[in-house]
């Protein structure tokens, strides 16, 4: 199989019963009735084996269809009534009453049932733009050939306003990103058990989604709840194997992806810088991407890496490290944060990466905006905030939102720097005497002399 591979949509072909007479619109809260056959190539909801022409789509058992008349209102789900044997076709059956009565009918369907969180269509007239909202899992179970069933969401409506006795054809789309991970040589211990994969990303990859789909360019966007990190279960002995997944679509150029590999022994973690390459989960297509795990130390907690640009802080925790000292939560009688030696938290760096149980007096929790600043709280309090005052001891930690408390980092004199900025100043994160300080220059002596280092927390 290729790289990446178009994932087609097909056709299927829907018969609607008599609901109305000589034309007439149907009564509101009248029953009816739908045969939908889905027989066309590329439109089921799991993989079967690959041959030359690519992976083809199956229909299982188990889906279910959620269908959608026109409007909100008028919302019903199906179960599939036959499957062939070779499982290219099926049809389902509808039973609905309706709740209001279109002047037009338009019909939707969302399958899986289970990924369908609400529609807004062009007859609800609540959004210039109608979508769908939907769900992909964040934990996903594929089976060795396929991604997991409930983790690929297609949509599908009709081509234009029907009669309710007409046949229509009803085009579905994969609304989601595939994806293909094959780990390569982890360095297994004789009758260690791989259990899951975890991928976390620079950019929002599962949960909440919408589906624009009366858009000039249909396309699927994460919603601001959604998960930066999908966990795939999997179980293998194999130190070299693959998984499926689904995903939003996401562009993850210039950012990074975390590799976490748990077995029943401890984890074993890769972080991928991105950089300048072009690694997209794009929409109805597949992504296959190998890691090479041969290299990765086991560890029993989880790992902290660094950040070595401003581009890769993302939200979530992180480790503020300067000059040896470890910018410590708890703070003290007059709300200055402490700075801890390395050797007193019992911190060691190791390369690119923190390996030790780091409590939870060392963690910020750090929120980004697109302008590149980034709020840092206290780690399981986001109201108290790390912030700078006028004053040369300036370095406090609470809940003032009038203070500055915008931070930007940046890289200066290949170090990577901190600056706090407020509607009319900046201030700037320096170290002295084993204490933070807010200096009113970028070239006082302190501030030069001071590199930040920054780890973060990608996988709990």
């Amino acid at each position: 199989m290729k790289s990446t591979a178009i994932i087609s949509a097909g056709l299927l072909s829907l018969a609607m019963a008599s609901c109305c007479n000589n034309g007439e619109e149907a009564p509101a809260a009248q029953r009816v009735q739908f045969h939908i056959e889905a027989s066309a190539d590329n439109t089921r909801t799991q993989w079967g084996e690959s041959d030359t022409d690519g992976y083809h789509m199956q229909w299982s058992e188990d889906d279910r269809l959620k269908i959608i008349i026109s409007t909100a209102d008028n919302i019903a789900e199906a179960s599939i009534g036959h499957i062939s044997d070779d499982r290219s076709s099926a049809s389902f059956d509808v039973d609905m009453e309706l709740a209001s009565t279109p002047d037009e009918y338009r019909l939707y369907a969302c399958c899986p049932a289970s990924a369908f969180d609400g529609i807004t269509t062009d007859r609800d007239n609540t959004r210039q733009v109608p979508q769908l909202d939907f769900t992909v899992p964040q934990h996903q179970r594929p089976t060795s050939q396929s991604f997991a069933p409930d983790a690929a969401v297609i949509f599908g409506c009709s081509a234009s306003d029907i009669a309710p006795t007409s046949f229509v054809a009803m085009q579905f789309t994969s609304i989601v990103a595939y994806g293909k991970i094959t780990v390569r040589d982890l360095p297994l211990d004789d009758g260690e058990r791989v259990t899951s994969i975890t991928l976390a990303a620079s950019r929002p990859i599962s949960g909440k989604a919408t589906y624009r789909f009366d858009d000039d360019t249909p396309h699927s966007e994460a919603a601001q709840s959604a998960s930066d990190t999908i966990e795939i279960e999997y179980s293998t002995a194999d130190a070299t194997f693959s998984a499926w997944f689904t995903t939003i679509p996401a562009s993850l150029r210039d950012g990074v992806l975390c590799v976490c590999v748990k077995t029943d022994r401890g984890r074993y973690e890769k972080m991928i810088d991105l950089s300048g390459k072009d690694f997209v989960f794009e929409q109805n297509r597949i992504l296959s991407f190998t890691v090479d795990m041969s290299a990765a130390a086991r560890s029993e907690h989880p790992v902290w890496h660094r950040i070595s640009s401003p581009e890769m802080i993302s939200d979530r925790p992180h480790i503020i490290i300067c000059n040896g000292f470890c910018c410590s939560n708890t703070l003290s009688f007059d709300g200055h944060p402490q700075a801890l030696s390395l050797s007193d938290t019992n911190i060691a760096i190791d390369g690119n990466c923190i390996y030790n149980m780091v409590g939870d007096s060392l963690k910020w929790n750090f929120t980004t905006s697109i302008t590149g600043e980034t709020v840092i709280s206290q780690y399981g309090n986001p109201d108290i905030w790390l912030y700078a005052a006028n004053t040369n001891n300036g370095i406090y930690a609470d809940n003032n939102a009038a203070r500055r408390f915008r931070w930007i980092f940046s890289i200066a004199d290949g170090a990577m720097r901190a600056s706090c900025r407020n509607s009319s100043d900046t201030r700037y994160l320096g170290i002295a005497s084993a204490g933070w300080r807010s200096y009113t220059s970028y070239n006082n002596v302190n501030y030069i002399s001071t590199a930040i280092e920054l780890f973060g927390l990608y996988v709990e």
